[in-house]
């Protein structure tokens, strides 16, 4: 399976980007993207745009197993975690430890 030039880049700054991913993750959602997004799905299209936090989320996703040292830290914030992105995150490393 062919990788993307952003995942090949993540793996090789491996648990480095660790600090990055998880700062997106903490950004704020946008709303007016969230709601032009919401709109066209209900119209069977296809989402545009994508926040930081979707980047974070890729980003360990690309990471594959070497996110899980990042387990710890993501657990601290379940408590919350309004749009269960930490949640995904945290069940699918421990599930899936080397997906990528």
């Amino acid at each position: 399976m062919g990788h993307t030039n952003a995942e090949f880049a993540i793996q090789q700054i491996g648990t480095n980007a660790i600090p990055w991913l998880l700062d997106d993750l903490h950004a704020q959602r946008s709303k007016l993207k969230a709601e032009v997004n919401q709109y066209l799905f209900n119209r069977g299209g296809m989402p545009l745009f994508y926040d930081r936090c979707d980047r974070g989320l890729g980003g360990f996703y690309a990471l594959g197993g070497l996110g899980q040292v990042a387990i710890p830290q993501l657990e601290s914030l379940l408590g919350n975690d309004p749009d269960g992105r930490w949640r995904l995150i945290v069940t699918t490393r421990r599930e899936f430890p080397t997906i990528s």
